[in-house]
């Protein structure tokens, strides 16, 4: 298995063709930063439709591709036959036990069967009931029914945050990651290489592993930022993203700005207050749900008794 922090792709196309781009692996605690990322990552679960893998952008705000959470009967999929389920990998490999995980569902705008889209290729009228155009970016905003990424995850001291995605300045090239769901199953990334791109195109083709419910899923770069989202493929060698820096631009065309990922202390005392108890409890290294990419926080003062 080939580690996402010592394998390198050559930038000669020709050199990567070598490469064995269609192995999954696993998420796992020995992949670190994945572990972290994962927790930002959603399987979509349907009802009346095939799976596909989204991404927390926000508190409460899930992009995935829009062919993904087409309806049946509405535009979009009726919010009650949709189910978003988080951390669904493999937490201890010896025992194969899965890592404990929290589930939510789309907000539905009041009063109606339609899911409360923020944002999308497909231009809709406000209460999602007419189409009336569509971008090809094959992208979709939703709201989630509660504030996901402000939570505690499971068995941890932290929240679960959300991939930062208020800037976008790396573009879609060289080697990259898709971390996804293939088949509706458990999370798995795989290596990828963008190998042909146009400047000003929104789609890429680039070489990697994916399957049936991968659609939506993020694409990042060394540095673990989202350059791009799953959304197709021509072959199996052959597959299709889309521009992360055209949908942002997409998103600036209709007054939606993503929120920053900056959870200051003062700011988390101000959502979640303070107290003894907790600070005794936190006393320690919790990589599980670091709030960013970075070595843990120094230690906090500790609050003054009343």
């Amino acid at each position: 298995m080939i580690e996402p922090s010592t394998f390198v792709l050559n930038t000669d196309d020709e050199a990567n063709d070598e490469h064995d781009f269609r192995r999954f692996q696993e998420i796992t605690r020995d992949t670190f930063e994945f572990v972290k990322l994962s927790r930002r990552i959603c399987l979509i679960k349907r009802n009346d439709a095939s799976e596909a893998t989204g991404f927390l952008v926000g508190p409460d705000l899930m992009l995935t591709a829009a062919h993904a959470l087409l309806g049946t009967r509405g535009i979009f999929a009726d919010p009650d036959e949709v189910t978003i389920l988080f951390d669904q990998f493999i937490w201890n490999q010896k025992t194969g036990r899965v890592a404990h995980g929290d589930e939510c569902r789309l907000r539905r705008i009041p009063f109606t069967d339609q899911p409360d889209v923020v944002a999308s290729s497909i231009k809709i009228d406000a209460k999602s009931r007419k189409k009336l155009d569509d971008n090809e970016l094959d992208y979709v905003l939703v709201r989630l029914d509660r504030p996901i990424g402000l939570m505690f995850l499971p068995y941890s001291h932290r929240i679960r945050g959300w991939n930062n995605l208020s800037a976008a300045k790396a573009p879609a090239a060289g080697h990259v990651q898709v971390v996804q769901h293939p088949e509706g199953g458990l999370m798995k990334f795989s290596d990828g290489w963008i190998w042909k791109t146009r400047r000003h195109s929104r789609r890429f083709h680039y070489r990697t592993a994916a399957l049936d419910g991968a659609s939506g899923a993020p694409i990042y770069n060394e540095k673990k930022q989202v350059v791009g989202m799953h959304v197709g493929e021509n072959s199996p060698s052959d597959q299709l993203g889309v521009s992360f820096q055209h949908i942002f631009r997409d998103l600036r065309k209709k007054h939606v700005r993503l929120p920053r990922f900056s959870l200051p202390p003062k700011l988390m005392d101000t959502l979640f207050g303070t107290s003894e108890v907790e600070w005794q409890r936190k006393d320690g290294t919790d990589w599980r749900g670091d709030r960013l990419f970075g070595p843990p926080r120094s230690r906090r003062r500790r609050p003054r008794s009343a």
